[in-house]
């Protein structure tokens, strides 16, 4: 007997996989990450004879219904999709779809098949309403956001309140963070691999920075740095690959989704704000910081 499950869900990827069929990863809110065969998709308009419908979007939110495969090994076969959002605005904004494909990236490379993590869901739900939001501004500050609360969520959270080796309180203007040793590191520690040289500031503002519900039921007043934010996402990122020791792709259209120019590609390109702490790389150049998120103008410290 065939058994059907429904969840709520989310399209985060895309294969075609013949004239009429597609492989997609959802992320469902009751069984996390699924992958899914979605046969015959393509061939028309829902009807009560074709639950299926027209094909697939990215980012698009609705309602599947499937078919779990053989042990959980195979591909979930998707046999109903009813589509609740699909945010026209962020479809035409291109910083504002830039920043959904990193955040898809980012949760995907996260998380396990079939492993639920429901709340980051609803924060990730909340993320894209936000972009596809006209009345919202700055997807790249609601990007760090989320991409806090999929680091937090995980277990992957670096270390940014104290030294990462010896727990001393860093009181400095300039901090270095290293992925590596996931997070930052005081003077007289030594780590080995490539340390990012960051305003305080920063890492303040990362540190206070809340989840993508609670930013968007008291959004920020002051407009933030996009050179800041650039940083903030760098840092996480790198983090993040390092962590995982992958490359996440869409870290190249950072530039844009920041609005501040073009950005490196993965942790193997070291930008200029990166020292070497076996003396690779000389450069420590640190960009503007400006008001980094929404941190205070003074340090609290």
């Amino acid at each position: 007997m065939v058994m059907y499950q429904k969840s709520e869900a989310l399209c985060l990827r895309l294969i075609d996989f013949s004239e009429s069929s597609q492989i997609a990863r959802l992320f469902t809110r009751e069984y996390g990450i699924l992958p899914v065969i979605a046969k015959g998709i393509k061939r028309g308009r829902q009807t009560s004879a074709n639950p299926l419908g027209g094909p697939l979007d990215m980012l698009a939110r609705g309602q599947a219904v499937f078919v779990a495969g053989r042990g959980g090994a195979d591909l979930a076969t998707l046999s109903g999709w009813q589509v609740s959002d699909h945010w026209p605005l962020m479809r035409n904004d291109l910083r504002r779809y830039y920043a959904g494909a990193l955040v898809a990236e980012v949760t995907m490379e996260l998380l396990a098949a079939l492993d639920p993590h429901p709340s980051l869901f609803d924060d990730l739900v909340v993320t894209l309403q936000m972009f596809g939001d006209a009345a919202a501004s700055g997807s790249a500050r609601v990007v760090a956001a989320y991409l806090k609360a999929a680091l937090q969520e995980t277990g992957y959270w670096p270390v940014l309140e104290h030294c990462v080796l010896c727990g001393g309180v860093i009181n400095s203007d300039i901090v270095r963070f290293v992925p590596q040793a996931g997070g930052v590191i005081c003077g007289n520690c030594r780590a080995s691999g490539i340390a990012m040289a960051v305003p305080s500031l920063v890492v303040v503002a990362l540190s206070r920075l809340p989840r993508p519900g609670a930013m968007k039921n008291s959004v920020p007043q002051r407009p933030a740095d996009p050179q800041a934010l650039n940083l903030a996402l760098q840092i996480l990122l790198s983090h993040l690959e390092g962590t995982l020791d992958r490359v996440i792709k869409t870290r190249a259209l950072l530039g844009v989704v920041c609005g501040c120019g073009p950005a490196i590609s993965s942790a193997l390109e070291p930008p200029a704000a990166w020292t070497n702490l076996k003396g690779g790389f000389a450069r420590s150049v640190v960009g503007g910081a400006g008001e980094p998120l929404h941190a205070p103008r003074e340090d609290p410290a």
